[in-house]
């Protein structure tokens, strides 16, 4: 997917990144805004406001104007930059990563950022849009489905799998506890994303890329230790078109998430677990799809937990359904802003009568040490809900 010349300026990069200790630099400029789980730390409403990248220039980290170009997207004077920074600039240019016009350096189609202790690129356009639509999401939800992993359980020599990879943040992560990660993707513009950021993070011995649709990965027989899922899960009306990251199949957009959940004994080793990630409609008590995962449960004698991580509200009279109404306007361009708006309100709270979603991290595993049924552990409530019955004091365990 990526040629040569493309490989040689990506190790160029990461090697002036480690000069200066880019992921702790990272860490700094973004605990400006203090940064967290949001991985849209910069973007154009917040650039100005997150760093004064001069004072960094003048500062004790003296060679970082090119990062800073890749991080926040300003121009940076291409003479003011150190020898070392002018070398690894001409091969980032040479190959599209980075754009110069006159003296000026540019940032290219992606945006450099740090999660996890990795360097990675990102789409440029998620937090710097431009007329169209970005074609890699990256978002909370990545980072949510990362931390929920139990990576202590994974050894060495344990098979794990990242489904739907977009651009390898998940499976690049489980790298670092496993030298056999299978990551999967159809598109080309997340696969070719995904090439890049495994050379950039020298993984290239323990990360396998494959194109490759969910159906087929399932029905190949191969069972994992653990696997990751981050589907696309956006309950959208199934008129509208939608990015191929976004529209989730099924009225509710969770589809992806009932097929692999109904066939995780087609891929799942024994002992191993699965996590998937995922917005999910429902009443402000709990996630409507619960109700499907108490019957996975039961019928397959599964154990399952459901951790949510946040809620966003259907506030009378918000304008929260405006953003996405905007957006999908530009992929359905015979209907208006308000039109695409309107009928993605319309879905959400009248057809699933939803008054909220709750972005969860669901981690189902074979019943074992903990009986087959579902937990739901909510922020917004003290205590889980679900589907296992507390002992009363006194009786038998």
């Amino acid at each position: 997917m990526i040629d040569k010349d493309t490989e040689e300026a990506l190790l160029a990069l990461r090697s002036y990144l480690d000069q200066f200790g880019f992921t702790r630099f990272s860490k700094y400029i973004v605990s400006v805004k203090l940064y967290g789980l949001n991985p849209s730390m910069i973007g154009l409403g917040t650039r100005d406001s997150v760093a004064d990248f001069s004072s960094y220039l003048t500062g004790e980290y003296s060679a970082i104007g090119l990062a800073a170009c890749l991080m926040i997207g300003i121009p940076v004077d291409y003479a003011g930059l150190t020898g070392l920074e002018q070398r690894v600039a001409d091969r980032l240019i040479a190959v599209g990563l980075l754009k110069r016009e006159g003296g000026l350096l540019f940032m290219g189609p992606y945006q450099l950022i740090s999660v996890a202790g990795m360097p990675l690129l990102e789409d440029a356009r998620v937090n710097f849009p431009s007329s169209s639509n970005h074609e890699v999401y990256f978002g909370p939800d990545s980072l949510l489905l990362a931390y929920y992993v139990d990576t202590a359980s994974i050894q060495r020599t344990d098979p794990v799998l990242d489904l739907g990879t977009g651009s390898g943040l998940v499976g690049l992560y489980l790298s670092y506890f496993s030298d056999r990660v299978t990551v999967t993707d159809i598109a080309p513009a997340p696969l070719r994303l995904v090439h890049l950021n495994r050379v950039l993070n020298r993984r290239t011995e323990t990360v396998e890329i494959r194109t490759e649709r969910y159906e087929d990965t399932l029905a190949q027989g191969k069972r994992y230790k653990a696997v990751t899922f981050n589907p696309p899960f956006v309950a959208l009306p199934q008129e509208l078109q939608a990015p191929i990251y976004a529209k989730g199949p099924g009225l509710d957009g969770q589809d992806y998430c009932r097929m692999l959940i109904s066939r995780l004994d087609d891929i799942l080793a024994p002992g191993g677990t699965a996590y998937i990630v995922s917005d999910l409609p429902g009443s402000v008590k709990e996630p409507f799809f619960v109700a499907d995962l108490q019957r996975y449960a039961a019928s397959q004698k599964r154990s399952i937990e459901v951790y949510i991580d946040s809620r966003s509200d259907y506030i009378a009279g918000s304008q929260m359904f405006g953003p996405l109404g905007e957006y999908l306007q530009r992929e359905n361009p015979s209907l208006t802003k308000e039109e695409c708006t309107a009928r993605i309100e319309q879905l959400h709270r009248k057809t699933l009568g939803a008054d909220c979603t709750h972005l969860s991290v669901m981690v189902v595993r074979t019943a074992g040490e903990l009986p087959s049924g579902v937990r739901v552990f909510n922020r917004y409530r003290t205590l889980p809900l679900g589907g296992f019955e507390v002992p009363l004091k006194g009786s038998p365990s």
